[in-house]
């Protein structure tokens, strides 16, 4: 379908509104007037939606539409969805709901949801409704009965809308950051800071130092969640965990003071400690002496190197936690010792262990499948794969099939070689991960003026095994994103994807056609590896929008067609994001009784 090619599509708003009149609008084009209508009434059909997760969706995607055109009307939205969010929070509180007990995947809370979208409106505005939010954690009793690891939810996701707003409004982020500086130490700190640092790192440096003073008497173990950022670490020290990926962060040198100063008061608390002042043993944990050796040893080099006027500090620390490390602790860290020894040695280190535990018979699934994290060239790939076929449980097999040929292609893509890239994605089962990989494929071969008769073929292929596959939710979302993909070439083929994905979605019961991303899930007897990657178009909003903004009368007939009221609701609103346009001619609206 051409840019030339126009037509009329006879839009029906049925709802009931004012005086018991029915407005039919027929659009011809997309200008502000007509756009504004459309969202209203979408507003007003909300209203017999009972599910509050939807109606809360709608009314911010209303809210945001009529933040610049209707200040005070945006702002009831705004309220009512803050308001149904607190309603449903209430109903759900926190919980996991992974089907997994190695994956742990929250229940959206939809006060930080709604209050985001008003931090960047009106930042006063969505701090006050962060605030209550707080308050309401703060003073909530039933905090005590969650699980330990779901406590500070609050405190996380306070965090993570921080660091969000770091870049467009610093104000807004420090404000938020000096509220969070009175709770108890964690690990978000550090993406806190190195985010700062990059837009002021004065103020980072200043934060930094103020959290520190206020928490110099904290654990051990709660001071080391911050030494990421003083350290220059991609992540904190850590006794239980391995991270994969370069240990210091790039382009970044920690400020000599800071580093000094942080090293002095963890060295400090740790030469404080006493048989009386030790955490009780647990069972997934060790206690201060234990964090307070894990330290010293961490320290040991960057002192030695660059502040040796603490080294006295380092030698009564090392004398104090050594006389406080009891045998339970110390075999503790032996084990993680060599656990962090084995997994940061060389790719070939670790192809030689899974010969070395062969020959023994103590090969596990785990030891291979965790090698595929580390597989990040030709080469790594080369030597894993046949070690695919060693894998003993069947379904554990399957998915590291699928991970193990996905990470193939993607480094193949990486590395430019097309044909490598294309011939993997072939090679995986599962379609929404298949699909993610072939628009990777065409999203590079657009950029070649040359190749976009090859990019055509590529989105056929993954349109023609789209249709093959059964209706579920993951053809749907491929469908959408067969359609974000052809809307930069051809637009027939565009509408055409998107139809067969709203006929497929209209099959289904409650579909999820919001994902932004797909994600890898490996889950052994004992383990669980978990990946996920961002996908263009896999989301309704957005493959809406792409469409409406060269065909919104086509991307407006397809929203129609959706049979679940709000899919149909949000594809509309999604497609009348950019009428922005002065109306030309004045509307014809008829009344009917």
């Amino acid at each position: 379908m051409s840019k030339s090619i126009c037509f009329g599509v006879l839009i029906f708003l049925s709802s009931q509104i004012a005086f018991g009149q029915e407005i039919n609008v027929k659009v011809q084009a997309c200008d502000a007037t007509t756009a504004r209508q459309m969202v209203e009434q979408q507003a007003i059909e909300s209203r017999s939606i009972s599910d509050l997760e939807k109606r809360i969706n709608i009314l911010i995607r209303v809210a945001e539409f009529l933040w610049e055109k209707d200040n005070e009307s945006a702002r009831t939205y705004f309220s009512d969805a803050f308001k149904l969010a607190v309603d449903r929070f209430a109903e759900t509180g926190v919980r996991n709901i992974s089907k997994s007990q190695f994956l742990l995947e929250r229940e959206k809370d939809y006060r930080f949801i709604v209050a985001n979208k008003v931090l960047r409106k009106d930042p006063e505005w969505g701090k006050k409704l962060l605030e209550q939010i707080l308050k309401s954690w703060e003073n909530d009793k039933s905090v005590a009965d969650r699980a330990p690891y779901e406590r500070g939810e609050e405190i996380r996701q306070s965090f993570n809308l921080a660091i969000s707003l770091i870049e467009s409004n610093e104000v807004a982020a420090l404000s938020i950051l000096n509220r969070l500086i009175g709770y108890p130490l964690e690990s978000y700190w550090n993406q806190a800071f190195y985010q700062l640092h990059k837009k002021n790192p004065a103020a980072a440096n200043q934060l930094f130092y103020a959290l520190v003073q206020k928490h110099s008497q904290a654990p051990v173990s709660k001071l080391l969640t911050l030494s990421g950022f003083p350290l220059g670490r991609n992540q904190p020290l850590s006794l239980f965990a391995y991270y994969s990926g370069p240990v210091f962060r790039d382009n970044y040198v920690a400020d000599a003071a800071l580093q000094k100063f942080y090293l002095k008061t963890v060295l400090l608390r740790i030469s404080s400690l006493s048989a009386e002042t030790l955490v009780p043993e647990q069972s997934n944990a060790i206690n201060e002496a234990g964090f307070g050796i894990a330290a010293v040893n961490a320290f040991s080099d960057v002192i030695v190197q660059s502040h040796p006027d603490l080294r006295a500090d380092l030698s009564r620390a090392s004398a104090t936690a050594n006389s406080l490390l009891d045998a339970t602790t110390k075999e503790k860290i032996d084990s993680s010792k060599k656990y962090q020894e084995r997994m940061a040695g060389s790719f070939a280190d670790k192809i030689a262990a899974l010969e070395e535990a062969e020959s023994k018979g103590t090969l596990t699934d785990f030891q291979i499948v965790q090698l595929i994290l580390d597989a990040k060239t030709e080469e790594k790939l080369n030597a894993l794969e046949p070690w695919l076929d060693k894998i003993k449980d069947a379904s554990v097999k399957e998915k590291s099939v699928n991970f193990f040929y996905f990470t193939s292609s993607k480094v193949a893509l990486d590395e430019k070689r097309f044909t490598d890239a294309r011939k993997f994605a072939d090679m995986v089962p599962q379609i929404e991960h298949r699909a993610v990989l072939y628009f990777n494929v065409a999203d590079e071969k657009l950029k070649g003026e040359l190749t976009k008769f090859e990019t055509l073929e590529l989105l056929t292929d993954v349109l023609k095994t789209a249709e093959k596959s059964p209706d579920t939710v993951e053809k749907a979302q491929v469908l959408l994103g067969v359609a974000f993909m052809f809307e930069k070439i051809d637009r027939f083929n565009s509408i055409d994807a998107l139809s067969k994905a709203i006929s497929t979605a209209n099959k289904l019961e409650n579909p999820n056609l919001f994902t932004q991303y797909v994600s890898q899930h490996i889950v052994g007897k004992d383990f669980g590896v978990f990946s996920s990657y961002p996908v263009p178009g896999f989301d309704i909003n957005r493959t809406f929008d792409q469409i409406s903004k060269e065909d919104f009368a086509g991307a407006i007939s397809q929203a129609q067609s959706f049979s679940d009221r709000y899919l149909r609701t949000l594809a509309i609103l999604a497609s009348v994001t950019n009428c922005e346009k002065p109306v030309k001619e004045k509307m014809k609206v008829k009344t009917t009784q």
